[in-house]
């Protein structure tokens, strides 16, 4: 395929109640050439595939732009990324989450700003979406490299770092790029890299992406199960970019911010804590290096010290007393 200027990846995996939505959105862009959609099929169990077929049997001039890439087995959403990655033929990426959709013209404003700016990356606010209230959510963190990733890098600021609300040039993943293999963070771990290789940003100061609180998200699904998953993640992709800035030479300078982030691979674990004291004993050893740095951390409230103490020393007794007196 020639002439591609954007390539939009989409995993899909067991979102048939969702996927016509995402498609639908896609394919109804006013961006009507230069753009390809690459659809990830990560081993989904449901009729998520033969739902996109039927949506891209009703786009016959779209026909030409899409690609369906099958995984042989669920591989998780940072390898489904990557393989859409490797296929896409664009000049600049973007990626759409299968549960989620997008304003119709997305993808021409940000191609617009990114060639118009000469910029490497752009990204947009969006709206969180229960499928019918949004809310706005504004991504405003600066336009130099230290600002944008002084603010990905703080998980307490509702700026985030997301793939699914920019595009940038196809060229920063070089053969040194660092593919995250755990699910959580994840996008944390590509972003800071992408960040860390771009020179020039913008910002559309415009909602244009929706992001859709799927309830069955293995994010959202809130069990003890799950957050051990999330936390083993987190550990993952934290060390991954602690690993990264240091290889920049930027550890110093975020050494905040990086304990906060470890910070918040413990602090995953507070919601089930209180049901079983074993989980102090893993609380306790998720980056225990960082007992003495979070004390003078000026980031981190006096509460949430409070609270490191005492789980950091087993004093659970007294921490469940706190969480009562909230």
């Amino acid at each position: 395929m020639s002439n591609i200027l954007l390539s939009v990846i989409v995993p899909v995996y067991n979102v048939e109640s969702y996927i016509e939505r995402c498609a639908t959105s896609l394919f109804n862009q006013t961006l009507k050439n230069g753009i390809e959609f690459i659809f990830v099929d990560d081993g989904a169990k449901d009729e998520s595939i033969s739902r996109l077929k039927k949506v891209i049997a009703n786009f016959p001039d779209r026909a030409g732009q899409i690609t369906i890439i099958t995984h042989d087995h669920n591989k998780g959403l940072p390898s489904a990324r990557k393989t859409g990655i490797s296929a896409a033929s664009g000049t600049y990426l973007a990626h759409c989450d299968s549960d989620d959709w997008v304003a119709p013209d997305i993808y021409e404003k940000l191609l617009n700003e990114i060639i118009e700016t000469n910029t490497d990356m752009v990204w947009c606010d969006y709206f969180r979406s229960d499928g019918s209230a949004h809310k706005l959510i504004e991504q405003n963190c600066g336009n130099t490299q230290d600002e944008v990733l002084t603010e990905y890098l703080n998980p307490l600021t509702q700026t985030q770092p997301l793939m699914w609300n920019r595009i940038y040039k196809r060229c920063l993943h070089d053969e040194k790029f660092i593919y995250p293999t755990a699910n959580y963070g994840e996008d944390l771990l590509a972003v800071t890299q992408l960040v860390l290789r771009s020179k020039s940003f913008s910002h559309i100061t415009e909602p244009l992406y929706y992001y859709f609180n799927n309830n069955s998200s293995l994010c959202r699904n809130i069990n003890e199960e799950n957050i051990i998953k999330s936390v083993s993640g987190l550990i993952e992709n934290t060390k991954l970019i602690e690993s990264v800035l240091t290889s920049y030479g930027r550890e110093k300078k975020y050494r905040d911010l990086i304990t906060l982030c470890k910070y918040n691979c413990r602090s995953r674990l507070s919601i089930i804590i209180p049901n079983n004291r074993e989980y102090v004993k893993l609380y306790k050893s998720i980056f225990p290096e960082i007992d003495k740095e979070i004390r003078h951390n000026k980031l981190l409230s006096i509460k949430s010290k409070a609270r490191n103490y005492l789980l950091s020393n087993g004093f659970l007794n007294i921490y469940k007393l706190l969480l009562k007196l909230k």
